[in-house]
């Protein structure tokens, strides 16, 4: 059994590159409301719904997607490399419907979207960021059934260059189609929609090229035959995913209908409410590029039964992300005055920030604990009761609680934002508890069966 400080130098290793990469892909939405803000506050509007919308789906769908991950790290333990080759072709055929109901929906945006704006010159923009995204769906399906192939191979390092050439394209294409430069029409906010699918497809045709001729691949026949569709392994894939895409989605809702339940209270604190959210956001990527790791490693050693093994893939996990979320949370204590500083010269916002990101510390150490525990459960292929415990964790916990706490005054006197902060603080520490006891049942059964 290979010593903790080992597996703590490996999972450091694989979840570097894709923490980079997660932070790469965030930025890109940065820098999409950041530049549609210059063309105008319809523009910044218009954008901020359309990526809204598209984010709600990208979130759903990279977790449909990370059942590949796991199988293709259990395959390749055994060296089962057609295995590997035929299961990711699975995850193409797969995503050809749903590549079809995406463009669909965006470019059918004008059934729906005036149900939701009602500035005409908002909506012909966010219309026009749907319209322009809808082309970028493929590249964007593709890298999302790419990605997890990678992270399965253990080269974490090509999702990250990806990211990295997708903002790089995105920022020049922002700039000419936002402002019409190099003879290009001005296309306002709108521009962004087109400027994003073009940067997936950057993204897309970067990964695709690792993929093929980096020697990290070299095993995989992926490029050597065609598999047909296999209704037994697609099976698998959405009998996996979509547990996943669930819980993940189930989540981020949670957080998102935050956001809506605080609609009607004061300006400052709905602005304040959303600066502590989006540094909370920024900060879970450290875990969630953790949870990636543990998923390759458990399911690597699942694949040959080695279950002790895969239990101290967990110690390992727990305790590195244990240290990382209490220096974030002491990094969170000492600059939250600061951090909300860069969002707002609003003395009366920064001060609201500065209280709801002491809330935020709570999160930092029930997500060290609750992160890894999803990506070990992933790696044992068990997802159902992931899903069962952020439905009860969010859903009939967390979301009742803060509504009682924020806005009436059943309990105490209505405490607004503060009081949905303190809900999703019991929510996340609830899941994390559920998931303690899930995953102490899945690993148990296998290590009594047999302890290497």
């Amino acid at each position: 059994m290979y010593p903790i400080r080992v597996e703590i130098k490996t999972l450091v290793q694989l979840a570097l590159p894709v923490l980079a990469a997660q932070l790469l892909l965030a930025s890109t939405s940065f820098v999409d409301t950041l530049m549609s803000g210059q063309a105008g506050t319809e523009d910044l509007a218009g954008v901020g719904i359309g990526s809204s919308l598209w984010s709600v789906c990208a979130m759903f769908l990279l977790g449909a997607f990370m059942a590949i991950n796991p199988a293709v790290a259990q395959h390749g333990s055994r060296g089962e490399y057609q295995q590997i080759a035929n299961y990711v072709q699975q995850g193409f055929w797969l995503s050809v419907p749903v590549v079809v109901v995406l463009i669909g929906l965006f470019n059918g945006n004008q059934y729906y979207l005036p149900l939701l704006i009602e500035d005409h010159q908002v909506l012909m923009i966010a219309s026009g960021y749907l319209d322009g995204l809808s082309w970028g769906m493929p590249a964007i399906i593709g890298f999302f059934v790419l990605k997890p192939f990678s992270e399965g191979m253990a080269y974490t390092q090509a999702q990250t260059i990806s990211a990295a050439v997708g903002l790089v394209v995105n920022v020049p294409a922002n700039y000419v189609l936002i402002f019409g430069k190099l003879g290009f029409p001005e296309l306002g906010g709108a521009g962004c929609g087109w400027a994003t699918a073009i940067s997936f497809w950057a993204m897309f045709g970067t990964l695709l090229y690792y993929t093929r001729y980096h020697s990290a691949f070299k095993p995989v026949p992926f490029y050597k035959r065609i598999y047909l569709p296999d209704w037994q392994k697609i099976s698998f894939l959405v009998k996996v995913g979509l547990p996943i895409a669930l819980a993940i989605t189930i989540e981020g809702s949670a957080f998102a209908l935050v956001t809506l339940f605080i609609a009607g209270l004061p300006a400052e604190e709905i602005a304040a409410h959303q600066i502590a959210m989006n540094i909370s956001y920024l900060a879970y990527m450290v875990p969630f590029s953790m949870s990636t790791a543990i998923t390759i490693r458990v399911a690597t050693y699942v694949g040959v039964e080695s279950w002790g093994q895969a239990r101290q893939v967990l110690k390992a996990g727990v305790l590195m992300a244990l240290v990382a979320g209490l220096l974030l949370a002491l990094a969170i204590f000492v600059f939250r005055g600061t951090l909300a500083d860069l969002y707002s010269n609003d003395q009366k916002v920064i001060g609201m920030a500065s209280v709801l990101l002491l809330f935020s510390m709570g999160f930092k150490i029930f997500d060290s604990i609750a992160a890894p525990l999803q990506g070990a459960l992933r790696g044992y292929h068990d997802v159902n009761m992931t899903l069962l415990a952020s439905v009860v964790a969010y859903w009939l916990i967390c979301l009742p609680m803060g509504y009682v706490l924020g806005l009436t005054d059943w309990v105490a006197p209505a405490m607004g934002a503060k009081g949905f902060w303190i809900s999703l603080v019991v929510g996340v520490g609830t899941s994390a508890v559920l998931l303690v006891f899930r995953y102490r049942q899945v690993s148990w059964a296998h290590f009594k069966v047999s302890p290497n």
